[in-house]
């Protein structure tokens, strides 16, 4: 299984393993044991990582992970969103002609309310764990 880093970050985390490193496909437990390696020290004098295994189960990391996991692609979606709001927050500069805040504020609305909207089923890239931006119908901005 290709982990997706933040859906796993945030299970070792969870799990009291905030610092790790992994080599590998974590399937079962065995792949678990073997390829995800747990920071439990340093080295001084060489500098180095003293690695050890991890210290919860592959069934305990698969279920935080899972629960993450599920909700990564609408965590991608709001980061998004808050990007998109960020661009055009000056639009509600009081400089800005009445008409076009006016446009800016109904868009900016139509942004915020997309994460509750019904229906909306955003998928994120196996491999870079991005929002693929196909998969949303945004509002289209003013022009």
């Amino acid at each position: 299984m290709n982990l997706n880093s933040n859906a796993a970050k945030k299970a070792m985390v969870k799990l009291s393993m905030p610092s790790y490193s992994i080599y590998g496909d974590v399937t079962d437990e065995t792949s678990f044991k073997k390829n995800i390696k747990i920071k439990v020290g340093i080295n001084t004098i060489a500098n180095e990582n003293i690695l050890g295994e991890p210290t919860c189960s592959y069934e305990d990391f698969k279920k935080e992970y899972d629960a993450f996991f599920a909700i990564e692609p609408m965590e991608r979606l709001r980061d998004v969103r808050n990007y998109k709001l960020s661009k055009t927050d000056w639009s509600q500069s009081p400089d800005v002609p009445d008409s076009l805040k006016t446009k800016y504020q109904t868009y900016r609305q139509e942004l915020r309310d997309l994460p509750a909207k019904s229906g909306i089923d955003p998928k994120i890239d196996d491999v870079e764990g991005l929002l693929i931006d196909s998969s949303v119908t945004w509002p289209n901005e003013p022009s």
